[in-house]
């Protein structure tokens, strides 16, 4: 796929031609302002329908023990609660933010709005319900952590149509919003951002965001943030986060998902290399984040659920 331009055609701006799936430096045109503001549309739709699945899969694997056959429960609840926040956030943001001001330009975004209220709002109600019924039953509770699942995979389903046509007519807008009207928007989504992220921390909050993205969508989304800034954050979550899962069996963070069982320490170890040898700062962070997180979690592979592994 080409890259996404403004083109004219009879003095008429194109769409733009963004896809979720090839997201990454080499299918984006980066120096078209259009395209960089609706990036974010594309990227925590992909992140959210990542994260439902994991949840709906890792919580059939709910252990009472530590042992190699399931997920701890409280490290679970912890991740499925922060997934149930962001599709959440997501949606407030939509519907106070961007879609009340894309309507008067395409009478569609207020019929998503309503659809937002009229079918995913109940399935999170719903869902949030099935965690907290869960939370309160033990691990071995299998109906409770059953009904944890089919929500998770219902809401996913629900969602999915709604994601897909809303990045049709994020794509359909082209370039029609003026770029000083999306600023102002951006504007009142940072103080959303800044708001939400003091709920759970700015640490945990770029880790799994960054954790739960592609290669290519790290290379263009956050827009402006240097590889060696995003992998060192990384770095530091792990760091953060495994000291408190030393610390406490009550909360597990960030280790227990990053799916390093899809690690093999050889290769890591010869990727740091050869980042070394060419020396490619960004590559080395992320190398040593790996191989301390391989490490960290040795032993303990089976305890991990990342959303990109579930997604390939």
């Amino acid at each position: 796929m080409a890259p996404s331009a403004i083109e004219t055609t009879s003095g008429v701006e194109s769409p733009l031609q963004m896809r979720a799936e090839t997201l990454s430096a080499r299918e984006l045109n980066m120096k078209d302002a259009h395209v960089v503001a609706s990036l974010g549309l594309f990227v925590i739709h992909n992140v959210i329908r990542r994260n439902l699945a994991s949840c709906s899969s890792g919580a059939l694997t709910v252990s009472s023990t530590s042992s190699s056959a399931g997920l701890d429960k409280d490290p679970f609840l912890t991740y499925a609660s922060y997934t149930i926040f962001t599709v959440t956030d997501h949606f407030d943001a939509l519907d106070t933010i961007w879609f009340p001001a894309f309507t008067g330009y395409d009478k569609r975004f207020q019929s998503q709005i309503d659809q937002h209220d009229s079918v995913v709002r109940p399935e999170l109600v719903a869902l949030q319900t099935a965690v907290e019924r869960a939370r309160a039953a033990p691990a071995t509770d299998k109906q409770a952590w059953q009904a944890v699942s089919d929500h998770f995979a219902r809401l996913l389903a629900l969602i999915e149509p709604i994601f897909d046509l809303e990045e049709q007519l994020s794509n359909g807008l082209g370039h029609r919003v003026p770029i000083s009207e999306i600023r102002s928007l951006e504007k009142q989504q940072e103080s959303r951002r800044q708001d939400a992220v003091k709920v759970y921390g700015n640490l945990w909050s770029a880790c799994f965001l960054l954790r739960s993205m592609t290669k290519g969508e790290k290379e263009v989304f956050p827009p402006g943030l240097p590889r060696v800034v995003a992998n060192g954050m990384m770095t530091a979550g792990a760091v953060k986060y495994g000291r408190e899962l030393k610390s406490s069996e009550h909360t597990r963070c960030l280790l227990d998902w990053n799916g390093f069982n899809t690690f093999r320490s050889p290769l890591v170890g010869q990727n740091l290399a050869s980042a070394i040898i060419v020396w490619q700062p960004h590559h080395v962070f992320q190398c040593l984040s790996d191989w301390f997180c391989f490490w960290k979690v040795k032993g303990r592979a089976s305890q991990t659920w990342h959303p990109i592994a579930l997604s390939q």
